[in-house]
């Protein structure tokens, strides 16, 4: 039922939409809030360390956040975790340069019901005004649409 209400939501949740304006805490403790991120797109990603999909797509990511082609993007990533201990594994090893918070209630955790997610990793591409202009489901689709943005 939980998965079903979430699809239905997640359809809302299309280009030319306003995404929710969420604050999290990151894994140094500091508080991030959506609206007051300073760069004019943001990529918000949910995964977790038990998806293989996104233990594929993080680290692509990851060399891509660090090259000299990311038009100005932050991400901003969700781990969605249950296990404290699997999430701070993983982190260990990708060693990210970006925000990453962890929302230890997961799949109900109010973020996750905010953005309809369903399924990881789930991607949605922000602009200035934190509307969505893209919602990539590959780090290839993702790739694509930063590319459109330095047009």
């Amino acid at each position: 039922e939980l998965i079903l209400s979430r699809m239905e939501g997640y359809k809302k949740m299309a280009p030319g939409e306003t995404a929710p304006d969420i604050v999290l805490r990151d894994t140094e403790g500091t508080n991030h809030q959506l609206s007051d991120i300073p760069e004019d797109y943001v990529l918000v990603i949910f995964w977790a360390s038990s998806c293989d999909h996104c233990r594929e797509m993080l680290p692509e990511l990851q060399r891509w956040y660090l090259s000299e082609e990311n038009f100005g993007v932050e991400v901003l990533s969700i781990s969605i975790d249950t296990s404290l201990t699997d999430f701070e594994r993983y982190m260990e090893q990708l060693d990210p340069q970006w925000i990453t918070a962890h929302d230890p209630l997961g799949w109900y955790g109010k973020v996750s019901s905010d953005y309809h997610i369903y399924a990881t990793p789930s991607l949605f591409l922000l602009d200035k005004e934190r509307s969505i202009i893209a919602r990539p489901s590959s780090f290839r689709q993702f790739n694509r649409a930063v590319k459109k943005l330095g047009d």
